[in-house]
Order: C-alpha cells, then structure tokens, then sequence
C-alpha cells in the first residue's frame, strides 16, 4: 500500500474534437462551458485549456517595485497594448461568436471567477464581444474600464482595455500571498455605458 500525494498535479487530460466549430469557436466553447461546468463541481480546483486559441491576458502586479518606479497600472497596460496584438486566425476583423447565442444580450457583463487568497491569485471571464469595428457594420464595443476592490471599496487594481483584447476576455491577477482578501468586488463599464458588476470569492466559482 502506498499512499499518493496528487496535490498539484493533473487528475485528468482529455481531447476535446469537434467538426461543426473552428479552433476559435471550441477554444471559447471549453472556456465558456465545459470549463465553467467543472469548477462548480465541489472540491474541483482549477481548469486548464492547452493548446486552441489563447484569450487570457496575464497581469503580474509587484506593486511595491511600481511605488518605486512611479509606475501605474494604466501606464503597464498602455505598454501592452502597443506591443501585443493577437489577431490569430483573422478574429480581429470577424463579428464576435458570443452574437450566435440568442441570450448574448442577457449575459453582457456577467463575471465569473474566484479567488486564491492565500496564494494572492484572482482569476475572472467577463462575458462581452469586444468588438474591434474592423468587421463591416458592427461599431467598436469594448469593455473600457475594469477593477478590483475590497469590500470596503479600497482599490486593489485597475485596468484600461483597449480593442486588442479578444471577446469574453480572461485575467489572472498575481498578487503578494495573504495580500487579497476573502471576498473581491469586480466593477467596470465599457464604451455604451453598460455597467460590469461582480465578486469573487474564496474557493467559489461565480
């Protein structure tokens, strides 16, 4: 008898194949639902995609060594988007798949997400189109504005999106271990007006 420690490590890999959808629509299809269906399973600690088309966009914040540098956020996420642009497949100048769902409108701006507290990692999809106006008749819509407080209102980071970011984008937030709080408040707006509004919780997927 031994005894195996799997913390940490896969419980499972699968293939996941479909003939009736692109690569951008069954990488979103494994983000957007399969993904989403297994971290409400209880006791499920992350779900990861390899390979397919990557939508996440990765924020590591030191926020001391900025404080030193006189750097923000803002000024980090300008640097970004002029030097990353991912227009794999065509997607920047193609409608937004999220407009094949009869019940897009519904979803505008719902978050989804959790918290890692005691490692200092958030992670969230907001569900929006984000679309670029470089396809023929659909005007720029894009998430502008997104942030992170503490229940008390104290701000924890702010983001300013800008077109390059791909539709129902994704962030992982890196902070110091012990520094993020049980409970994180999500808010933002994007360029209608519509107003983003969530909260992320320990362990809980939302």
């Amino acid at each position: 008898v031994q005894k195996q420690e799997i913390s940490g490590g896969f419980l499972a890999i699968y293939a996941v194949e479909a003939d009736d959808m692109t690569i951008e629509q069954l990488s979103w299809f494994i983000d957007d639902t399969i993904a989403k269906r297994l971290l409400s399973v209880e006791g499920m600690a992350e779900v990861n995609r390899f390979a397919g088309v990557d939508r996440e966009i990765e924020v590591i914040l030191d926020l001391p060594r900025m404080q030193a540098y006189g750097i923000t956020a803002s000024q980090i996420n300008q640097v970004l988007r002029q030097t990353n642009i991912d227009a794999a497949g065509g997607g920047c100048t193609a409608p937004a798949n999220a407009y094949a769902s009869d019940d897009w409108e519904e979803k505008l701006g719902e978050v989804h997400g959790r918290l890692w507290s005691a490692s200092g990692r958030a992670r969230l999809v907001v569900d929006h189109p984000m679309d670029t106006g470089l396809a023929d008749g659909i005007p720029v819509f894009i998430i502008q504005d997104l942030s992170l407080q503490a229940e008390d209102g104290t701000p924890l980071a702010r983001l300013e999106l800008h077109e390059p970011v791909n539709e129902d984008p994704a962030f992982t937030f890196y902070f110091d271990a012990g520094a993020l709080p049980a409970s994180v408040k999500v808010k933002g707006r994007d360029n209608n007006g519509n107003r983003i509004r969530g909260v992320l919780s320990e362990g809980e997927l939302n």
